[in-house]
């Protein structure tokens, strides 16, 4: 959950990385048909964050209009996969259609909030992560070709604590379904978060002491890092009772049973001055890169670095969804709408 409007519901945006690589895709809803398409980009130049535009499908399907679109990740390339998918979201019924099906099916929810995006594994699946209150639940959706798609449900666990926040990367090089999901609440004026993985038919649940005199700044995206050798990293923006900004990032070792508390800092942040934010990672392997983007009520869009702050533009929507990939060590803004959608390094 970010607890950021979409400005733009008829487009939706992944990645899809291998531990190496990256592909990064976009769907989008022709504004008058409804008519669906996706466009995948590859990375020409990644050391100076140059893409092009590799494939555009038309999907021969048409979305009811006000439909939020789904663009599912992954730990595999596209050439990894032996299906794709694509899916959107009416009330609380996600409807996912495969190349290897005339039609989508739908999936009711039961009111439950999808864990980040739905993602793709090496196989024919398509898994969506669910919190239904404090339930962890995966809905996986198996399609094979001249046969009707199947819908598994299966309750995975359940939370001493009902998060605030929450997200999830697919693990790279791994099927499956394996995830690291990540949640954050508040307890008793202190952020607790927690990270649950799913791998190899096993599953984990690691979660932090306490971190003091914080608030769970409201209206923003969490984010998560799948790990190097078994620490992964989740962040958070928190506000501490004077009103001053830090991101909270929390690193666990899944070996040790372990875990730490990072605290960066935004002194050029004014107190109060906050609408919206979004914390990202960077994809590499070697060692987790981090940034936070935010918007501010003077609808400015800030980069904060600690004591300095770069004002990447002005006049920004207040409805503001930040649409941004990252890649290895590349970031991407997607702009434009419909056929004229396009990645813009920044």
């Amino acid at each position: 959950m970010s607890n950021l409007g979409s400005a733009t519901p008829i487009e939706a945006a992944s990645v899809l990385y291998d531990g190496e690589f990256s592909e990064l895709f976009v769907a989008y809803t022709d504004g008058s048909s409804g008519a669906l398409h996706t466009v995948q980009f590859f990375e020409r130049r990644p050391d100076l964050g140059k893409v092009s535009v590799l494939k555009r499908v038309p999907w021969d399907h048409n979305v009811k209009r006000g439909a939020q679109l789904l663009m599912p990740e992954s730990g595999w390339l596209r050439n990894r996969l032996k299906n794709f998918w694509v899916a959107w979201q009416e009330e609380s019924t996600v409807y996912a259609l495969s190349i290897l099906q005339e039609g989508p099916i739908a999936v009711d929810l039961g009111g439950a909030k999808i864990i980040g995006r739905p993602m793709m594994d090496g196989e024919q699946d398509l898994h969506i992560y669910a919190l239904a209150g404090r339930r962890v639940v995966l809905h996986r959706i198996t399609s094979v070709l001249g046969r009707p798609p199947v819908h598994r449900v299966a309750e995975l666990i359940q939370l001493d604590h009902e998060p605030s926040l929450y997200s999830s990367v697919p693990l790279p090089g791994q099927s499956g379904g394996a995830a690291l999901l990540g949640f954050v609440h508040e307890d008793k004026g202190s952020v607790v978060a927690q990270v649950f993985r799913i791998q190899g038919g096993k599953t984990e649940l690691l979660r932090t002491d306490p971190a003091p005199n914080a608030k769970i700044f409201e209206r923003q995206r969490i984010a998560l890092h799948s790990g190097v050798e078994n620490v992964p990293e989740l962040s958070v923006l928190v506000v501490s009772p004077e009103g001053s900004y830090s991101t909270l990032r929390a690193v666990f070792n899944l070996v040790e049973k372990t875990h730490e508390w990072n605290r960066v800092e935004y002194s050029a942040l004014k107190p109060g001055s906050l609408r919206s934010a979004a914390n990202f990672f960077f994809k590499g392997q070697s060692s987790p890169q981090y940034f936070l983007m935010a918007l501010n009520a003077d609808r400015q869009l800030l980069l904060p670095r600690g004591s300095k702050v770069t004002v990447l533009r002005s006049d920004v929507d207040e409805g503001f969804a930040f649409p941004v990939l990252t890649t290895y060590s590349s970031r991407y803004e997607v702009v434009g709408a419909g056929a004229d959608v396009a990645l813009r390094s920044f």
